[in-house]
């Protein structure tokens, strides 16, 4: 790669971490880092509401605007069951990319150990 290729792959990097500012904050809260844990562990990585308060010890409400927050980002989606909510992870382009993301910087900071 030259020199000229390398400050633009460095640019176009720097842009696209940039890029993912909300999605970091939208994670910044530990609520919604122990909701996703939560549902990476459950069958089908799906659960009910009830079940994820009990689990978080907050109030329905408080839980509910977490798991809305994620499901208006894509994260999540609503599946209505009889009388019970339950909230499911979904594919999304955002994990890939954060993928791709780290291992594009994990490469070029090697290059400086």
């Amino acid at each position: 790669m030259t020199k000229e290729e390398r400050q633009e792959f460095k640019k176009n990097l720097s842009n696209k971490f940039t890029s993912t500012e909300s999605f970091f904050q939208l994670l910044g809260d530990s609520t919604r880092i122990k909701i996703i844990a939560l549902l990476l562990k459950a069958p089908n990585c799906q659960m009910k509401v009830e079940d994820i308060t009990k689990e978080i010890y907050l109030s329905r409400p408080a839980v509910s605007h977490h798991l809305i927050a994620l499901k208006d980002a894509g994260i999540l989606k609503l599946h209505e069951e009889s009388r019970y909510n339950y909230y499911q992870l979904v594919p999304n382009d955002i994990w890939n990319e954060l993928c791709d993301l780290f291992h594009d910087i994990s490469n070029l900071t090697k290059e400086y150990d």
